[in-house]
């Protein structure tokens, strides 16, 4: 009954608010596709489809053969699904009672079965034209009316305002989705900060890392890739803004059309965009007590056929950072046995991103985008360092000071076009290029004395004075080509092949500074290499329902090879691999919708990064040497799982779920003693295998109109293992991870927002990782008839975060206690402004491509 009243008063709203002639008369030809027409005098109403409750009143006409009236709805510009859109079944173009009622579901589907045969469909949804289809009964059991496109609103809903606050966690196909829309935390500051608010995933500052469920993930946005990893993708999201993110999909079981590297699976980052026509805008500034301000201005044009976006981003601010080391190495003399060191960085960091969008719809069925992404990242940070060297009973024998200083200079450009075409209501081709530059330049100098007990300068080999130099440009083309073909109302499948070829030189030179100022070039610590890679992949899926069950299943083939040259001797090393990715997914829902269960599984790979190939030697350390290991594979990572979900009426929900995986031939940093070297290595190898169980809950609940929370809790099991028997490895330990994310509407207009995280011990083969958690409080408010948003933040507010880490062998120690500044105060004004325009777009049968 709920649901009924909701489709009413949305129905009613539109209905009112949002008058525009559109209607289509739907006829079938003779090979059963829909042939729409255009009617007059039909008057609109808004719409959707899918996840539906039908509402019934007894038909005046007879009671002939009954048929399927199915279809999709969907963003014309984005072609996204809509969800929970309004379908209305009318005996005539004049009426205001519906025959029958649906909503669509997630995937913006819908199903409505009927006996008459002449009826209208009157299709709305809040902020977009209504379409209405005049309907004739088909010669089959199946009406498929296809993508039904709806098209933003002219006019601005200045007299009503629906408050659809979607939940902070959701339940798709394949994982689950982080509503970012609503996020208080998260307003003015980066994505990076953003991104530390999902469940399940983990944002290492310090070790330049994200995890998802201990697995490393692929990053996209927009449903693109973006082709960087590591500490230079955290980089990356670090210089763009967090107030433009609408969503982000966690994708734990990827399909076959995706990308295979990346054990963790997806993440997906979607952007907000603008469905009206007009001029929109926002400007947001905000400051914090870490002399940190973040400035961000969006502007968006949208015209009939044409949508033009653009974004600009400064950030600039300080951190305090605060290290502890432990040192023991228990291969060096007495004398050297103990290094304790601590260490104090104030960075500075400034950034700077520029973001455009250009989509020009070239008819009703085809559109050209364009994309252009600029980032520019700026960080200097000097490092003071005090170190005590004992014996093994503790005695102090020296100490050593050192200075540091690094300044980076990051440069980001990304270059998107796509090219989507709909042929008829059943085929979609989409053709894609994609263009990423990066440019690292590294300048990092360090002066190390060392120190008699009485303070004297000591006369010793540790004693150093150099520079390191870094130049590492990477660029990196991929093209794609993809093709869907709905084969019914039932079942659609979709292929498809996908081109990537990157490039770097990685130039790492090491300067001795002498005592007359001149510096020389040391090439035992300098390396020069290019390296070459290449991916190319094809892909096939195929999906699709039948009452309560819903399916996926895929293969993809991917031939990876890359080329490693040494510019300083000319060695070269090449490898090539091809291998075949499955992956399935079966989904059943209840008859009422409010319960599923689903089991999917899939096989993704890790492929070792060029930094992790070069056998260049490393031995700025003291106490012990890496470096690269150019026989390295990539592993494969096979996972399963179980998830369940149920829905306790409108205000509650559970979704649950239980996995597995295993990964054998690991490539991981392991401690081993080089004997031809006489001192500890830290190198890569393929010696190492994972099995890991675990299981997570995520709890909705809305309790009433004043609070939302939404929990997250997980529990993981690794074990590991090793081919060679002498490694050390920790024990395998079930790690705990949760947060909660609590709204509460004080005032109608005021919000506040509680986030808090906490994970447990954990361990990683020889890495320990320390248990860390944290406390973080917002508060917003909304004035000036909602055009300003002011939101207050206290980080951290018990300055409990810190990362904790220790590395273990038979014959090395080492141990770390790391503190950012991480309590503080930011707050953020974000003004919206904008202007709709009157639409003067009337869709014409004899313009529009689908018409047969």
């Amino acid at each position: 009954m709920r649901q009924l009243l909701l489709c009413l008063l949305i129905t009613g709203i539109q209905h009112n608010l949002l008058a525009t002639k559109h209607c289509k008369e739907a006829y079938y030809n003779t090979d059963n596709r829909p042939i729409l027409v255009p009617c007059t005098g039909c008057e609109p109403t808004a719409s959707s489809q899918s996840g539906y409750q039908v509402y019934e009143q007894e038909s005046k006409y007879g009671n002939d053969s009954t048929y399927r009236i199915t279809g999709k709805v969907v963003d014309a510009q984005t072609n996204a699904p809509l969800t929970l859109a309004s379908i209305s079944l009318m005996q005539n173009d004049s009426s205001s009672t519906p025959l029958k009622m649906a909503l669509t579901n997630e995937l913006g589907e819908f199903g409505l079965e009927d006996n008459r045969s002449r009826t209208f469909l009157h299709i709305s949804f809040v902020g977009y034209e209504n379409v209405v289809l005049k309907i004739k009964r088909p010669e089959g059991s199946v009406l498929y009316l296809g993508n039904i496109k709806l098209t933003g609103a002219s006019n601005v809903l200045n007299q009503v305002i629906v408050n659809a606050k979607k939940p902070a966690l959701e339940m798709i196909t394949g994982g689950y989705r982080f509503n970012a829309s609503n996020n208080i935390i998260g307003a003015g500051a980066n994505m990076a900060e953003m991104l530390k608010q999902i469940p399940g995933l983990l944002v290492d500052d310090l070790q330049g890392k994200i995890e998802l469920l201990g697995k490393t993930p692929s990053v996209l946005i927009n449903g693109r890739k973006v082709n960087i990893t590591g500490t230079d993708l955290l980089t990356y999201l670090r210089s763009l803004p967090s107030n433009e993110i609408l969503s982000v999909n966690v994708l734990t079981n990827p399909g076959a059309e995706y990308d295979a590297s990346g054990g963790g699976g997806i993440l997906d980052i979607r952007l907000k965009k603008s469905k009206q026509v007009g001029f929109f805008g926002s400007a947001s500034a905000g400051v914090s007590t870490l002399w940190r301000t973040d400035q961000s201005v969006n502007l968006n044009l949208k015209l009939n056929k044409i949508d033009v976006s653009l974004g600009y981003n400064f950030g600039a601010g300080k951190n305090l950072y605060r290290r502890n080391d432990v040192i023991k190495n228990y291969m060096l003399a007495d004398t050297s046995y103990l290094f304790l060191q601590n260490q104090r960085m104030n960075e500075f960091q400034r950034s700077h991103s520029i973001r455009t969008n250009i989509t020009y719809n070239i008819d009703t069925t085809s559109a050209v985008s364009v994309n252009y992404w600029y980032a520019h990242l700026y960080n200097h940070t000097p490092n003071h360092r005090n170190a005590d060297i004992l014996s093994r009973g503790s005695e102090l024998q020296r100490r050593l000071q050192q200075n540091d200083t690094n300044i980076l200079n990051n440069d980001f450009k990304i270059l998107d076009a796509v090219y989507d075409k709909d042929f008829g209501v059943q085929n979609k081709l989409s053709v894609g290029l994609n263009y990423s530059s990066y440019k690292n330049h590294s300048f990092t100098s360090f002066n190390r004395q060392a120190y008699n007990i009485d303070g004297s300068l000591r006369n010793s080999a540790e004693n150093e004075n150099r520079f390191f130099t870094v130049h590492r440009p990477y660029r990196i083309w991929t093209v794609n080509a993809d093709y869907n073909r709905r084969l019914n109302s039932h079942y659609e499948i979709k292929f498809g092949a996908h081109y990537k070829t990157a490039q770097t030189q990685s130039g790492f030179k090491s300067f001795e500074n002498q005592q007359n100022a001149v510096s020389s070039i040391d090439d035992r610590l300098s390396s020069d290499i290019e390296y070459h890679e290449n991916i190319k992949s094809v892909y096939s899926t195929f999906s699709g329902n039948y009452t309560r069950f819903s399916f996926n299943a895929g293969l993809r083939l991917e031939s990876f090879d890359y080329t490693l040259i040494s510019l300083t001797d000319g060695a070269q090393i090449k490898n090539k691999y091809t291998n075949l990715f499955p992956n399935a997914s079966v989904r059943y829902e209840s008859k009422n919708k409010n319960s599923s269960v689903s089991l999917s599984a899939n096989r993704r790979i890790d492929r070792p990064g060029y930094s992790l190939l070069n056998p260049f030697v490393r031995n700025d350390n003291i106490g012990f040497v890496s470096s690269g290991n150019p026989n390295l594979r990539p592993y494969f990572t096979n996972r399963f799982d179980v998830q369940l979900s149920q829905s306790i009426g409108n205000d509650h929900s559970v979704i649950l779920a239980v996995y597995t995986s295993s990964s054998k031939d690991i490539f991981s940093r392991i401690t081993r003693y080089n004997q031809q070297l006489g001192t500890p290595e830290i190198n890569s190898y393929n010696d190492y295998n994972i099995k890991q169980a675990g299981s997570y809950l995520m709890l909705n609940n809305r309790f009433g109109s004043k609070l939302n929370v939404s929990t997250y809790l997980s529990l993981q099991k690794p074990g590991f293992s090793s081919k060679v028997p002498a490694d050390f490895l920790l024990p395998g330990i079930t790690n705990f991870m949760g947060n909660i994310n609590a709204f509460v509407n004080v005032l109608p207009k005021t919000t506040i927002q509680v986030f808090g995280f906490y994970t447990s011990n954990r361990h990683s083969f020889q890495t320990k990782n320390g248990a860390t958690g944290y406390i973080t409080l917002g508060a917003q408010q909304k004035i000036l008839s909602d055009k300003v948003t002011i939101a207050l933040n206290f980080e951290d507010i018990f300055n409990t975060q810190q990362y904790p880490v220790s590395l273990q062998s038979d014959f090395l120690l080492m141990e770390s206690l790391n503190k950012l500044t991480t309590r503080y105060l930011r707050l953020n004004l974000t003004y919206n402004f904008g202007q709709s325009f009157k639409s003067r777009q009337s869709r014409k049968a004899d313009k529009d491509s689908r018409v047969n």
